[in-house]
């Protein structure tokens, strides 16, 4: 785990962020029309924008709660992290955004998120 940074227009906090099983995807976006007694038709678009499931740890409540509402409230996170430079740059959460206690890793934040440009 490293120490990734989150920045926000309300503030900044340091936090680890286990990026060994990060998995970003994107969509492909592209449709296939099937055409009968002839060879399929491809058209293409550019690709969707780079989705992932963050698992933050932070050492307090008062972190997690504070980050945990920094992504409720829809505004855009930077994340910068030296291990992963440019992996997920600025994000906004898009689904689940989950607080939980883990007894050996302490306060845990998992959330999922699109990449804005």
């Amino acid at each position: 785990m490293s120490a990734t940074v989150f920045t926000w227009p309300g503030g900044e906090i340091t936090a680890s962020c286990d990026l060994s099983s990060l998995a970003v995807a994107r969509q492909a976006r592209v449709v296939v029309h099937e055409v009968l007694d002839d060879a399929p038709i491809f058209t293409t678009r550019p690709a969707g924008a780079r989705r992932a499931r963050l698992r933050i740890y932070c050492t307090g409540h008062t972190d997690v709660t504070t980050l945990a509402d920094a992504y409720s409230s829809g505004l855009t996170l930077t994340i910068t992290d030296p291990a992963a430079p440019g992996l997920l740059t600025s994000t906004i959460a898009t689904e689940e955004i989950a607080v939980h206690r883990d007894p050996i890793l302490g306060w845990v934040l998992e959330v999922d998120v699109t990449e804005v440009t």
